[in-house]
């Protein structure tokens, strides 16, 4: 799989596989992330694996400070993917901003 994706670094655990994608630019991470999702979804399709779209998650790092004022419009087999506040990855929770203060709190 890694062979098939251009701009995004490949991470597995398990039965969990993850994308990383890094650009400053919104425009150009819409770009590049839709060519990786059609290409990992070719990839999937020709070795016999299937993917459960519903349970993709899309996470976006930044600064808290930084509002994303533009709409990302990522589509993975014609299904849309949208941001959330946060995924479970190795049973911690992670915010976009890496503050960690909702994961301890569903700590406590």
């Amino acid at each position: 799989m890694r062979h098939a994706l251009k701009f995004s670094v490949v991470h597995h655990f398990a039965d969990d596989t993850n994308l990383l994608c890094i650009n400053s630019s919104l425009k150009q991470l819409k770009k590049h992330l839709n060519i990786d999702l059609k290409h990992l979804s070719s990839w999937l399709k020709a070795n016999k694996i299937s993917l459960n779209v519903s349970k993709t998650e899309i996470l976006i790092f930044r600064n808290p400070k930084k509002k994303i004022n533009y709409d990302l419009k990522l589509k993975l087999d014609g299904k849309r993917l949208y941001p959330t506040k946060f995924v479970k990855y190795l049973g911690i929770l992670i915010d976009p901003h890496l503050n960690w203060s909702f994961h301890t709190r569903t700590l406590a």
